[in-house]
């Protein structure tokens, strides 16, 4: 594969961007783009019009032959003297008015799982382009029994959506196309390691960062809600909810008092939630390795979502990490791809398996 990058724009391709970017995040729900076009070396100067792209145009991104965005020109500025005219471009998929726009008050009365929420409001917010998908198919998005769903004044509507998802564990994002998917965190692997090994010849991290942070983790965090039926006793009133983290001083306590009223056994998988979320933003590590694709110029593009193992002597680390974000960038310097990545179970209800925090002593 030859790492090119073409946009293709009202169903005409261009092939002479410069200072690409494309972003895809796994807690982002829309993937964005920026690029910079040199209109004299890629416009053809017969046309009467010499400025070839609009606001609001469709965009279609491609790296070789895979498709990496569907989406929409945000945003647009032309600068140009005697010798150049640039176009530079940017925007975000077909699911960007989703985080910008506020969710319309409806009834959501009889919803029993995440898609039919998603389908409903799509429908009741004008949203008749966009499609909803599981992956995997099979996969259990249910919501509590009797679960009473309601827009707050002012919402938007991801994250409407986003807070019933939640208590689902169940994550809400985009593919290729700008649809959404409903998924889980990925047990898929990426066809190679990231390496940075003292006089290793297989290394392919090109440079990296970390960072560990223990300041929104605590030992024990726990979670009061309502109960969903109506019986109104104390028992029923109070339910509540602790997960730990045993990593954390034990005098680091905090509460967390949700709004929307929860089932005991929903209550404990929130509680679940926060710590294996707060203990995954807690530890960042990011690297960048030249080319898009996972096994030197023949594999699969970097997938958001998928596992990779990473070997890295500087920082300590010798683990499996889950993938939460990619960004393809090409300019003139070359090709590379920046990789974030967090714990493995950050994303799930089960208790983790995490890198301890001693890591980073390999300085």
């Amino acid at each position: 594969m030859a790492n090119n990058i073409f946009f293709e724009i009202n169903g005409e391709r261009y092939f002479g961007f410069q200072n690409v970017v494309v972003e895809k995040s796994l807690l982002n729900l829309s993937s964005s783009f920026t690029a910079t076009l040199v209109s004299k070396e890629t416009v053809d100067q017969t046309r009467t019009n010499l400025n070839p792209i609009k606001i609001k145009d469709s965009v279609a991104i491609y790296i070789d032959d895979d498709l990496v965005l569907t989406g929409f020109v945000e945003v647009l500025n032309v600068v140009y003297d005697a010798s150049s005219h640039i176009i530079e471009i940017a925007g975000r998929d077909k699911a960007c008015d989703l985080i910008d726009s506020s969710a319309t008050p409806s009834s959501y009365n009889n919803i029993t799982t995440v898609t039919k929420l998603i389908e409903k409001a799509l429908k009741d917010n004008g949203f008749s382009d966009l499609k909803v998908s599981k992956s995997p198919s099979n996969l259990d998005d249910s919501l509590e029994d009797g679960e009473k769903i309601q827009v707050e004044l002012g919402e938007t509507i991801f994250s409407f959506l986003d807070r019933y998802a939640k208590k689902a564990q169940v994550l809400i994002t985009t593919n290729n196309e700008g649809n959404l998917v409903i998924t889980r965190e990925g047990i898929e692997a990426a066809n190679s390691d990231l390496i940075s090994l003292k006089g290793n010849a297989k290394n392919n991290i090109f440079s990296a960062n970390m960072s560990l942070n223990t300041s929104d983790r605590f030992n024990e965090i726990s979670i009061f809600a309502n109960d969903t039926n109506t019986s109104f006793d104390k028992t029923t009133v109070n339910q509540n909810a602790v997960a730990y983290d045993a990593d954390i001083r034990e005098t680091r306590k905090i509460i967390i008092l949700p709004q929307e009223t929860s089932q005991a056994k929903i209550l404990k998988q929130s509680a679940q939630w926060q710590v294996n979320v707060r203990r995954a933003k807690g530890i960042t590590y990011q690297c960048t390795v030249v080319n898009f694709r996972d096994e030197n110029e023949e594999g699969n593009l970097w997938q958001v979502n998928s596992l990779v193992n990473v070997i890295d002597d500087k920082c300590g680390l010798d683990c499996q990490f889950l993938i939460s974000a990619v960004s393809f960038s090409k300019s003139l310097e070359g090709s590379f791809t920046a990789i974030k990545l967090v714990n493995k179970g950050c994303f799930s209800n089960d208790p983790l398996s995490l890198v301890q925090d001693e890591i980073g002593t390999g300085f």
